[in-house]
């Protein structure tokens, strides 16, 4: 929300008794976006690593006081400036060395690993985090909550496992003549139904209804405060929300697909006249939402 609504939240936690601050969250800037602020938040008290469970008791205050939807978070990674200390290690690896350098996922797409438990898996000698992912956090309040969900391109073995943000950045591995590099990478990939029309697939193994770090397709819009801004540009660790899309879970995904965002509502662009139209009950929704799954072969 905006920093008013921020505002008026920490007037609220005040009248009630507590000491709340609001505290601006921002990204820093990267080769392919602009720093900028993507939230505010309001925070009670400050805690040591060590007295969780004096956070525990304030959140359960909190929570008696009408205010059920406050969280425990771990300061140190809003990202703000530190003077460490801090520990860097770097791996160097010979261009004559005979390894094989490879991107990994854990059982599924949807569920998360940590490091240590990849490299055991895989046999790998050195392993490092490859990406960001679909964590709840400050900066992605708005979480599908598969959490091994990764923003923007992967592939594994020529498979698209997920989509770019296309225009961002990434990593290719053993590409032409076996060299790493990073280039600015976006895809486009389509079904053809049996009566020859075709549809773009807005993402691959993913939450419908929300690209985390935008750069999708279609009619992409981001909240900007009240506001809703369409956008098919990418936005690191933001949130768009489309509608109406196409999302492919391949066998890669696991076991279940997760079912459709749903908001009530609608929404006009005052620019374009394009509306978005959300089902104000469940019913409406299930009629218009269907589950195409693929197969190894991207066949339905």
């Amino acid at each position: 929300g905006t920093r008013a609504h921020a505002d008026a939240l920490a007037a609220s936690v005040n009248a009630a008794g507590f000491t709340a601050r609001v505290d601006t969250f921002t990204v820093p800037a990267s080769v392919d976006t602009d720093s900028r602020i993507v939230g505010y938040g309001v925070r009670v008290g400050r805690f040591a690593a060590d007295r969780r469970e004096d956070a525990v008791q304030a959140k359960q205050a909190l929570a008696a006081a009408g205010f059920t939807s406050s969280r425990i978070l771990f300061t140190a990674e809003d990202g703000g400036a530190s003077r460490g200390p801090w520990q860097v290690r770097v791996i160097t690896v010979a261009p004559s060395a005979r390894v094989t350098l490879k991107a990994v996922h854990g059982k599924d797409i949807q569920g998360s690993e940590t490091v240590r438990q990849l490299a055991q898996a895989s046999g790998a000698l050195v392993a490092v985090n490859g990406s960001e992912f679909d964590i709840s956090g400050p900066d992605n309040t708005g979480s599908g909550g598969f959490e091994g969900v990764p923003q923007g391109l992967y592939m594994q073995n020529n498979t698209l496992l997920s989509a770019p943000n296309n225009g961002r950045t990434a990593l290719l591995l053993e590409g032409l003549k076996g060299r790493a590099a990073v280039d600015e990478i976006s895809s486009e990939t389509r079904i053809t139904a049996p009566d020859g029309a075709t549809r773009v697939i807005d993402g691959i193994n993913r939450a419908t209804g929300q690209v985390l770090g935008c750069g999708g397709v279609g009619n992409d819009y981001r909240r900007s405060g009240e506001d809703r801004v369409r956008t098919l540009q990418p936005w690191r660790n933001t949130n768009c929300v489309d509608p109406d899309e196409i999302v492919v879970f391949r066998p890669e995904w696991g076991a279940a697909t997760p079912t459709p965002v749903r908001r009530d509502g609608t929404w006009t662009d005052p620019a374009t006249g394009w509306q978005a139209q959300w089902y104000a009950n469940q019913r409406d929704f299930a009629d218009h939402a269907v589950d195409v799954v693929m197969d190894g072969n991207w066949v339905v």
